[in-house]
Parts: structure tokens; C-alpha cells; sequence
């Protein structure tokens, strides 16, 4: 028998009404003083519960002829008889000489039951220990699982506070401001009510370091070590936006996605449509302009402003007689910045907080992830902005772009199409189509992006493609690039040992997925990929109407 304690061989049995296992005595015994309980079931248990059993010694067999007797030997064989004898005289003179005994401290017995106690003693403690580990087990896996699942419960209520604020912010702006009180033509704003802006201008520079210190604590790593990577669906929608989409819907300009609300609009006529990945929610502002928007652009607390000829509008329910020419959201402030051709005002979509003159105008411009430092195409070069002085700070040239013929080299026509700062803060990425005239529009448009350090303002990277790019995608660890076009999807990493760019792979598409015209956007913030290992992206299919989220998987 095995004792269910110690886990050896048992020479002293007893066994335990409660558990009904078996146990060797002294192992028993010392727990039962100890603890109180049955270490199998702990249910209570005292010594004289316990109930002792007999194993059937051996030498109860040598009464049968033949058997060995307890020495050993044949107890049928006379021969034996001498050998007893031989014993019985060892005896005798072991009784003559008596030996002293050896200090207790050196006695080997005294040592050895010394021993075998402290043994008894790492038995119990081990069966003890053991018992605790497996109870610990457990309750660590309840605890995990009662983590796990308060996280997604407050992940959830969290998604819904900021839609509910988002919700009565809209209802109150709306029920606080009427519309028709806000209609101004731009020559009648009264300009005393204009704030110097040196309020607004501060909340934007103290935005700006403290959004400075959250992006620099908060730099991660590039959670893939490939160079190839395959799109894997983690959603699908369909029939999310409701309308039918053409091409003009899903131009770079036309369409947003939000990474804090997990929210993607765009501009169809003169609505614009709005659906959150998050709670599968479908919202649409009709606006009042009387033909179709042209800009629009939509903040982090949900404000949707957009423009028609010499009309500004929001969703607050403001609107302005204000030629907008560009839009862009702070990242962070309640804060639209306003592009016409000769100043450019700062709002905060119900009134206006500060506007200065400037000496170019723009179409196309992109905000620094600090909030202060605005790019801007003014149709010569690109322009740095500095919203707070309200001064140019430096100006990228157009990329040099020409084709060789057989007499000569022709410079080719340019347009800017998308501007972006990259999560890093120090690079900025222009796309650009290249357009030689003298060929098939449909078919002589090419592409390039450069990539511009802002520490030196100059170039260190340019990106040549063979074909039209409609819009790229930079993650927010500045590692790996994508373009998209009618053809697929492309990517580039951004190797920080040699410091280069690697070469271009084509990106597995997800089972599903179509080519054709459609749009690209980032859906992991950096919060998202700190979180979650890994990132994703939007990829809209305007045709078919079906938005998926992707997870991006190295190859």
C-alpha cells in the first residue's frame, strides 16, 4: 500500500472515516496534531478516528512445511538447529562484554531518528505546500477570468460614455444654438467680438507640450518581425453607408476615420455619413448647403464641419459666410483651423475665436500630431505653418519629376493629393501625381511620395511608382508604409538599423476582399497596438458598400 500523504510504501497502516484514504501513522498523526482536518477532504479529524489496519506479516506463513521461518531458513531442515545454536553462543558473549554507549549527540541511532523525524517533517510540509500550489491555481485562474472580463464590461461602458457625451454634446450645442441666429455673411461678423486669440493661442500651445510628453512616453514597438504580410478579416459589414458610392465619394478628401471612436465618414452629396465600427451605429448629417460639400473635416469630440462655396456650416448647428478653401480638426482641442484664400481663422464651431491675414492661400493641408505645425500646399511648394505665431517656419520643395525623350527632357505637370505627419513627429509624407499632358490622361498618371525629415527639412526619402497611388497609410509606430491603389495593396518597413526603406510587397488579401477603387485607413491607434500585439486597418469597399476591419499577419 501506498500512503496518500507521503506518497511511499506504508509499514504502519491506518486509515481516515472521513476520506477513507490510507495513511502511515506518524504521517498522519503529526498532520492531525497540526492542522485538525482530513488532508484529503478537510473535514475535521482527531487521532482516535483514525482506525489502524493489519498487513499480514510473512512469518505467519512458516508454520507450513517447507516455509521459511523468520531467519530465513527452512524450519523443516534439522540442520538448522545448529545454526540456532551457533546464534544462541554469539549471544552469550555479546551479554559478557558490555559496551558503553556512545554519547547521544554521536549515537548513529540518535542521528538517524533524528533524521527520519526531520524527513516526516519535509513530508508533511511537502503534501502541505503542494495542497496550497493546486488552491492558488485556482483562485489565480478565477481572478484571471474575473480580470478579463471586468476589462471588456469597462471597455464596453467606456465606449458608451464617450458616445453618450458625444450625443448630448450634439443635443445641447443643438438646442442652445439656432441656426438661423448664426447665419453670417463673412462682412458683418462684428470683428470686436473677435478674441485676440491670445486665450485660444495659449490652449494650443499648452496642448502642444503636453501632447508632445504623451507621444513620447508612449513609443512602441513594431509588433512584427516580417517583411511580408497578408490581411486577415477581422469584421465585415455590409450595406453600411446606405447609398450608392462613385468615385468622386471616395476621394483622399471625402473620406475620415476617427481611431479613438472607431468611426468612419464620408461625403455623399451634400450629407455626411457616419459609421462606428464599434456599435455598428449609422448617423447622417443633411446639411443646408445647397449643393455638393466640397470640404469637410470632423474633430475628436465629434464636431463635423463642412463647407460649399461661401457657406461653412456644423453640426453644432453655426453657420458662417465663410469661403473655405481647407479644413483641418486639432488633434486633441475642440478647434477647427479655416483656410480662405487671404486669412485663416480659428473656430470652435460656434463662433469664431481668431483670425489672421496670410500672404498665400491653400486647398490641401495636414495638422502635426502636437496640434501647432500645419503643412500646406499653396500650389508653389509646401509649406510649415506655425498656428500660434502664425508664420511660415519652413517650405519643402516640390519633388523634381521629369521624363526623357528623344530631343529633349519634359518636366512633368504635378498635384499634391495627400499630406501627413507621421506619429514619430519628425517625418512628413507628401503624395504627389505626376501628369505628362502629352499623354493618355486616363493612363500617364504615376505617382511619388517623399518622405521629409522635419529635424533638417529635407528630403531623405522618395518613393517612384509606375502607377497611380490613391492614398497611403503610415502605422503609428513610423514603420511600416502602405499604399493602395485600384490594383492592391503594397508595404514598405522602415529598417532602423541601415536606416533604409525595404523593398515593396504586395499584400495578401483577405478571402472577400476586391480590387477596384477603394479606401485605406488606419484603425489601431498606438494605444491599440500596446494593447493587442498587432495592427489593423479599414479598407472600405465603396462599390460593393462593405467595410472590413483587418488584422495585418506577417507572411
Amino acid at each position: 500500500m501506498i500512503c496518500a500523504l507521503s506518497g511511499l510504501p506504508i509499514q504502519n497502516p491506518v486509515a481516515s472515516p472521513k476520506s477513507g484514504s490510507v495513511f502511515e501513522k506518524k504521517y498522519i498523526e503529526k498532520y492531525v496534531l497540526t492542522s485538525g482536518k482530513d488532508p484529503i477532504n478537510d473535514e475535521p479529524l482527531t487521532i482516535g478516528e483514525l482506525i489502524s489496519l493489519r498487513i499480514t506479516p510473512l512469518s505467519q506463513t512458516s508454520s507450513i512445511p517447507g516455509s521459511l521461518n523468520g531467519n530465513g531458513n527452512d524450519s523443516s531442515n534439522p540442520n538448522n538447529n545448529s545454526n540456532s545454536n551457533i546464534n544462541n553462543n554469539d549471544n552469550d558473549n555479546n551479554d559478557i562484554n558490555i559496551i558503553p554507549p556512545a554519547p547521544a549527540t554521536s549515537s548513529i541511532p540518535s542521528l538517524l531518528s533524528t533524521l527520519q523525524n526531520e524527513w516526516d517533517s519535509i513530508v508533511l510540509e511537502l503534501f502541505t505546500l503542494r495542497k496550497t500550489v493546486q488552491l492558488l491555481k485556482q483562485q489565480l485562474s478565477m481572478a484571471l477570468y474575473r480580470a478579463d472580463a471586468s476589462v471588456n464590461v469597462a471597455a464596453k461602458a467606456l465606449r458608451e460614455r464617450d458616445q453618450a457625451r458625444r450625443e448630448i454634446e450634439r443635443l445641447v450645442l443643438s438646442l442652445e444654438v439656432k441656426p438661423e441666429e448664426k447665419t453670417e455673411d463673412k462682412d458683418n461678423i462684428d470683428e470686436e467680438k473677435i478674441n485676440t486669440g491670445d486665450g485660444v493661442l495659449q490652449q494650443i500651445q499648452e496642448a502642444k507640450e503636453k501632447l508632445f510628453i504623451e507621444h513620447k512616453s508612449k513609443k512602441v514597438k513594431f509588433p512584427y518581425t516580417a517583411n511580408k504580410f497578408r490581411f486577415a478579416s477581422v469584421s465585415e459589414a455590409n450595406g453600411v453607408f446606405k447609398v450608392k458610392l462613385d468615385a468622386s465619394d471616395l476621394l483622399e478628401k471625402h473620406v475620415r476615420f476617427e481611431t479613438l471612436n472607431k468611426t468612419i465618414s464620408l461625403v455623399h452629396e451634400n450629407e455626411v455619413i457616419s459609421y462606428s465600427l464599434f456599435d455598428n451605429l449609422f448617423t447622417k448629417w443633411q446639411t443646408s448647403l445647397k449643393d455638393d460639400i466640397t470640404k469637410f473635416c470632423i474633430n475628436s469630440h465629434g464636431v463635423i464641419a463642412a463647407a460649399y462655396g461661401s457657406t461653412l456650416e456644423f453640426s453644432t448647428g453655426a453657420k458662417f459666410g465663410i469661403k473655405a478653401a481647407e479644413i483641418v480638426a486639432h488633434p486633441e482641442l475642440n478647434l477647427f483651423v479655416v483656410f480662405t484664400e487671404t486669412e485663416y481663422l480659428i473656430t470652435n464651431g460656434q463662433e469664431v475665436l481668431f483670425k489672421k491675414n496670410l500672404t498665400f492661400s491653400t486647398d490641401l493641408a495636414a495638422i502635426h500630431v502636437d496640434g501647432q505645425l500645419i503643412a500646406l500646399d499653396d500650389k508653389k511648394q509646401i509649406l510649415l505653418f506655425d498656428l500660434v505665431s502664425g508664420e511660415v517656419v519652413g517650405s519643402v520643395p516640390y519633388v523634381e519629376h521629369t521624363i526623357s525623350t528623344s530631343s529633349s527632357k519634359t518636366r512633368l505637370n504635378r498635384s499634391v493629393i495627400q499630406i501627413q505627419f507621421a506619429a514619430n513627429g519628425y517625418w512628413l509624407f507628401i503624395l504627389s501625381d505626376i501628369f505628362d499632358g502629352t499623354i493618355d490622361k486616363d493612363h500617364g498618371i504615376v505617382s511619388v511620395i517623399q518622405v521629409i525629415d522635419l529635424r533638417k527639412i529635407a528630403e531623405v526619402k522618395k518613393f517612384e511608382f509606375d502607377f497611380k497611388v490613391d492614398n497611403f497609410v503610415i502605422d503609428p509606430t513610423s514603420t511600416v508604409l502602405f499604399v493602395n491603389n485600384e490594383d492592391g495593396i503594397s508595404s514598405s518597413i522602415y529598417l532602423k538599423k541601415t536606416k533604409t526603406w525595404s523593398a515593396w510587397e504586395s499584400v495578401e488579401f483577405a478571402e472577400g476582399m476586391s480590387k477596384g477603387k477603394n479606401v485605406l485607413r488606419l484603425f489601431s491607434n498606438v494605444d491599440d497596438i500596446a494593447k493587442n500585439q498587432n495592427l489593423e486597418l479599414v479598407h472600405l469597399d465603396g462599390y460593393n458598400d462593405v467595410c472590413r476591419c483587418l488584422r495585418l499577419e506577417g507572411v
